[in-house]
């Protein structure tokens, strides 16, 4: 892979890989939430009482103590609850993003590279192939089969 290191395609593609990487994330996370609430928190340091309260939806002063699990646990936890699953649908979901889980880490390898160290900007020729053939195509396949097919209205351009 080459890289580029013109500031104003740098910010073009800064921008791009993040808002890929967020959508993704967030579409994992929401499969996870809608499994059960609690696969989407960080563990470490949540008590008891602030679990029950997000798993309830109550409001609790001490929820700003609960932290959410990074992209990588979220794919982390669709792979290890993939086999426990017995709804077919969410079955698919998961396993959609899995069979995907080569790209959505590179995507989030890209992603870590450009936001904390500010050094991996894809030159453009790389990242057009990158989006192109691999991030734009499994987005089309989350809004054709899953949760979200009546949804692409809200992303897709039309000329």
């Amino acid at each position: 892979i080459t890289f580029c290191d013109i500031p104003e395609y740098q910010s073009s593609c800064f921008s791009s890989i993040t808002h890929f990487q967020h959508f993704f994330e967030l579409i994992i996370k929401d499969v996870l939430n809608r499994i059960d609430p609690l696969l989407v928190v960080k563990f470490d340091d949540v008590g008891v009482e602030e679990l029950y309260c997000r798993l309830k939806g109550l409001d609790n002063p001490k929820s700003e103590k609960i932290q959410w699990i990074t992209f990588r646990d979220a794919l982390d936890r669709l792979k290890n609850i993939k086999e426990v699953i017995l709804d077919d649908f969410e079955a698919k979901e998961i396993s959609l993003l899995l069979d995907n889980k080569d790209v959505l880490g590179e995507l989030n390898r890209f992603r870590n590279g450009v936001w904390h160290k500010g050094v991996s900007f894809l030159n453009y020729a790389a990242r057009d192939k990158f989006v192109g053939s691999k991030i734009l195509p499994l987005v089309v396949k989350l809004f054709e089969r899953l949760n979200y097919s009546g949804k692409k209205y809200l992303w897709y351009y039309l000329s």
